[in-house]
């Protein structure tokens, strides 16, 4: 499968402002995270006006940290109208860019080469639109051990897959000049059986625990337009544990906001993740750990 055609096939099967697209065996779903993923990538502004400074963080999990470095790398590609996200996100890998901060309103450009990214929204994601329509901006981040990136990026470009522990995970960013943007969804706390999750230490194999994420009710926003005859936004809670463990429903839906979880085998820390999604980009995530033992 050529690499812009792998890339369309990311798209349909995850989420549709976040996917991954070192989607080899799988395509992220698994809630136990066992080997270096992207799990989210969060805007602090997933919806604003062209000249908005927007921050951009990855929630990367690897259950090596600590035994090796990471390079990381973020890409911007600005779509024209008439253009597909799909072809802008497969730009990115293919082109060289220059510099976001020298050249701010550049098709392409490379914002970061840090864990996390600024970039300035620019004017050109709304030239060409009519007026009130939006405009999106494709993210790429790519992340690996270090000195990988070069060789994952061309393995994709080649081959349609990122080469390695490599991950290629993609964004869209909402410009536009609403005056009502959309905004992250809250998430302010993760409990393991009511108590907060650095004090608990739990059995091997233990069973039932049940873990609660803390989701503000004011984060489902009212759209714009009603879409399909909703007139709010959907939120959802993605599940993770890692680098083992078992939950029992990996994605929930608000008003429930609990799953059960079943504690590994083997002794030692665990990471737990919860993070909440709304359907317009909007993303935020808690995390914790447990003790086994």
């Amino acid at each position: 499968m050529n690499p812009a055609r792998r890339l369309l096939f990311c798209f349909t099967l995850v989420a549709p402002a976040l996917y991954t697209v070192g989607c080899g065996e799988d395509l992220g779903s698994t809630s136990v995270v066992d080997r270096l993923r992207t799990i989210a990538i969060r805007a602090d502004k997933p919806e604003a006006a062209p000249g908005t400074s927007v921050r951009l963080e990855a929630l990367v999990i690897d259950p090596r940290a600590g035994t090796r470095d990471l390079d990381n790398a973020w890409f911007i590609c600005v779509t024209d109208p008439g253009e597909t996200a799909q072809t802008c996100a497969s730009a990115n890998l293919t082109a060289t860019p220059v510099l976001c901060a020298v050249q701010p309103e550049a098709k392409i450009c490379l914002a970061s080469v840090d864990a996390s990214a600024d970039y300035m929204l620019p004017e050109r994601a709304l030239t060409g639109r009519p007026a009130g329509d939006a405009g999106q901006v494709i993210v790429t981040h790519i992340v690996g051990p270090k000195d990988t990136l070069m060789a994952c990026a061309e393995s994709f470009s080649s081959e349609g897959k990122a080469s390695g522990e490599c991950q290629i995970t993609i964004k869209r960013l909402t410009v536009s000049r609403s005056t009502t943007p959309n905004q992250n969804p809250i998430i302010s706390d993760l409990r393991f059986d009511g108590q907060a999750l650095d004090t608990v230490t739990v059995a091997p194999e233990s069973k039932d625990h049940m873990l609660t994420a803390v989701v503000d009710p004011s984060s489902t926003e009212p759209l714009p337009v009603p879409r399909n005859g909703a007139t709010t936004e959907s939120l959802f809670v993605a599940w993770y544990t890692s680098p083992a463990g078992d939950i029992a429903v990996a994605r929930t839906e608000p008003p429930k906001t609990e799953t059960k979880y079943q504690a590994p085998g083997g002794q030692g820390p665990v990471k737990l993740i919860a993070v909440v999604h709304d359907d317009r980009g909007g993303v935020s995530w808690v995390s914790g750990s447990i003790r086994v033992q």
